[in-house]
């Protein structure tokens, strides 16, 4: 493994890590990539699996979550990680979309998301890690006023049909509509 401060991205054989390690790497970005299974071949791919088994990690200079983010937080809470990585969290749409289904589940699981999304932000507000999450709270915007606002001022474009009817969408949202906010 190399000297240089690295990107840890947990669930790297998911859809979106498919996508994410080969353009991490065309940005010259040095990624560390972790699953529950090896990789044959792949000198920087570890096995793991949160919370508790981690294997003994280099600096990072971030650390980007694609699995459930209930394991993140217990494993960030016991775990000194040198440097201050910035985390990158992906959590999913059904956190909201499912909040108010006639289905118990879906409502469940929606709280459950929700949830496992707090005790993320908290997690890293206690410990002072940099949350990519809770970027909006900077701005004084809360989780509905954030998903009205992406729903009428983001710039949403189609980057790869991954499997129809999965598409990988990226989103751009202009600082300057959030300007005086904070």
């Amino acid at each position: 493994m190399s000297e240089r401060m690295q990107i840890l991205v947990i669930g790297a054989t998911s859809q979106i890590g498919h996508f994410l390690l080969p353009r991490l790497a065309a940005a010259g970005e040095e990624v560390l990539a972790l699953s529950r299974r090896p990789r044959d071949g792949h000198p920087d791919w570890i096995v793991g699996q949160l919370p508790g088994g981690m294997p003994p990690l280099p600096p990072l200079k971030a650390v980007v979550c694609l699995g459930p983010l209930n394991g993140l937080s217990p494993w960030l809470a016991q775990t000194r990680l040198s440097g201050t990585p910035h985390i990158v969290a992906t959590s999913s749409m059904s956190a909201e979309t499912k909040r108010d289904s006639s289905n118990p589940a879906e409502r469940e699981l929606s709280r459950i998301l929700r949830d496992a999304e707090t005790e993320l932000s908290t997690t890293c507000a206690v410990t002072g890690v940099p949350i990519a999450l809770d970027e909006l709270t900077y701005w004084n915007v809360d989780r509905q006023e954030a998903y009205a606002l992406c729903s009428v001022a983001c710039d949403l474009r189609i980057h790869e049909v991954v499997d129809v009817p999965n598409w990988v969408v990226g989103m751009f949202l202009p600082e300057s509509i959030l300007a005086g906010r904070s």
